[in-house]
């Protein structure tokens, strides 16, 4: 049964919640206008009562840049030699805008701020650094950038400017003492790394040269390698080119090509067979224009000119042959093994590696003296201390426009609090819902003649059911007497045989061939039709309809 019952509950309310509609919420803005116009009262009040009291809040502010030119110097210097040693640079930048909150810089101007309050008679005990740092001072990078924002709030007009010019003349000595000790810290790291270095040039330097003149090895600066490396490339290429040159000298067979091949190797150009295979040729080439082929004389200079040519290649090809022998003996002098050669270019690629090291050390020192020897601001003012012209805070239009919305909103919410605290019913969908019938009939008192039309419809509709011998009558909730009295004694005239029972108890009603419910809205709770729908559901008893006065 408490299973039934809770299902039914459930049931119920998931009904009432679907239907839920703006009527609902007007009509509990009606039954409730009393709460909800004294919410709105109160919120005007304490609204005015805030803004007789509230004091404007000011604001100023100033930019500066962190880095400009000359500090960029610093720690641009310092930043790359950093992450060349594997030193992290973390986020300097966050880092400063830490140190410039700190009570080390701002501390002054927190003093100043709490004299000045002491002095026009407020109580200053309450106020410590971080409370006045955190509600009154705004310092943040602007995003991407290295500008710095710096926001002071202060219900003193007059205290605004003379603070941001303490904060401003603040950063400004913080900044060039903070630049000096960058300067320093710099040199200092130099040095230190500069000392290192050369040792550990030297160190690489000579152990290059040991392993060099141990393995007859030298570096060539201007080429960018080992000379013994080059030296076998190029033997290498001049023996394939020799080869080559002897294949083609053995297909030549005109003494033009061969004059031709020998004109391009120089210790053959002043040879005596050379020129006298030149002549010889020249002067066939000019007897054949005279000569036959058949001519005696013609004959023996072409078999001269024959043998001087076979001759002549005999000693180019021996040349040939000599200059391929010296290129391979070369080729054999200049190797070394493979892992001599890497080692000994790992050992000079250190070398240089360290002394260039070290050179861009030195540069970088003789930078950051020459920076040393300069003077300046080390910080950029973008916009100097302002004061805006209006306060910031929300306008007096707004709040009390606020306070009209927030009024009403909080007196809705305490009307449907108290009407869910109550269980009150006050729809007539909800009413019908619970007790799973429908209404017959409104019966208005105020004006005779309609009652009794209504209450005749009502009687005709009675007795247009033939199952009307007993008519139970169930009040709920608070009614009139006097109004009862005349309904019943209107349905006991109408209804002569039929039995008019009139009772609150459900059971006597369990004979009755028709159930009426009569009740009234706004005093009716809903677990009292709750009860009673449990009940008529015990009995397995419905109602007929709902008589609603």
């Amino acid at each position: 049964m408490i299973s039934d019952k809770n299902i039914i509950k459930k049931t119920i309310y998931q009904d009432i919640n679907e239907e839920v509609s703006f009527s609902v919420f007007f009509s509990i803005l009606k039954r409730n206008k009393k709460i909800i116009f004294f919410s709105t009262f109160a919120s005007f009040l304490i609204c005015c009562f805030y803004l007789l009291n509230r004091k404007n809040i000011w604001e100023g502010n100033f930019q500066i840049v962190l880095t400009k030119n000359e500090m960029n110097t610093v720690s641009n210097s310092l930043s790359n030699l950093k992450n060349k040693f594997g030193i992290s640079k973390g986020n300097e930048l966050k880092t400063e805008v830490e140190v410039l909150k700190s009570p080390s810089v701002l501390l002054p101007i927190y003093k100043f701020v709490k004299l000045d309050r002491e002095a026009s008679g407020l109580d200053v005990k309450k106020i410590t650094y971080k409370n006045w740092l955190k509600d009154q001072l705004a310092i943040g990078l602007e995003q991407e950038t290295s500008v710095l924002n710096v926001t002071y709030l202060d219900t003193n007009k007059e205290l605004i400017l003379p603070v941001l010019g303490q904060i401003t003349l603040a950063y400004k000595e913080y900044s060039g003492r903070n630049r000096k000790k960058s300067l320093k810290n710099g040199i200092d790291f130099l040095n230190n790394q500069i000392n290192i270095n050369k040792i550990k040039s030297l160190v690489s330097l000579k152990e290059a040269q040991s392993y060099a003149f141990k393995h007859n090895l030298q570096w060539d600066n201007d080429k960018k390698e080992i000379n013994v490396v080059r030296d076998f490339l190029k033997a290498q290429i001049q023996i394939e080119s020799f080869e080559n040159k002897l294949i083609q000298l053995n297909n030549i067979k005109s003494a033009n090509e061969l004059l031709g091949i020998a004109l391009s190797i120089e210790n053959l150009k002043d040879d005596i067979t050379f020129r006298k295979l030149k002549g010889i040729t020249l002067e066939t080439e000019n007897m054949s224009w005279v000569y036959k082929e058949n001519d005696d004389i013609y004959k023996m200079k072409l078999l001269e000119k024959k043998q001087m040519f076979r001759t002549f290649k005999d000693i180019v090809e021996s040349y040939y042959e000599a200059e391929l022998i010296n290129w391979k003996s070369k080729a054999e002098e200049s190797q070394r093994p493979q892992n001599v050669l890497s080692k000994y270019r790992e050992l000079i690629n250190n070398a240089k590696f360290d002394m260039d090291t070290l050179t861009k050390l030195e540069t970088e020192r003789r930078a950051l003296e020459l920076e040393k020897a300069r003077s300046g601001d080390p910080w950029e003012l973008i916009t100097k201390p302002t004061l805006l012209e209006e306060p910031i805070n929300t306008s007096k239009i707004k709040i009390v426009l606020l306070s009209l919305i927030i009024g009403p909103f909080i007196g809705f919410l305490l009307a449907s609090n108290r009407e869910n605290y109550l269980k009150l019913v006050f729809s007539e969908k909800e009413f019908e819902k619970i007790l799973n019938t429908e209404k017959i009939v409104t019966l208005k008192f105020n004006n005779d003649n309609d009652f009794e039309d209504l209450v005749s419809l009502f009687i005709d509709s009675i007795k247009s059911n033939k199952n009307n011998n007993s008519i139970a009558i169930i009040p709920v909730g608070t009614l009139d007497s006097n109004l009862i009295k005349q309904l019943l004694s209107r349905l006991n005239r109408s209804f002569d045989k039929a039995r008019i029972l009139y009772t609150k108890d459900i059971y006597e009603t369990k004979n009755s061939d028709l159930r009426f419910v009569v009740s009234s809205l706004n005093d009716v709770y809903s677990y009292d039709l709750e009860f009673l729908q449990e009940k008529l559901s015990l009995l397995k008893k419905e109602l007929n309809g709902w008589i609603k006065i």
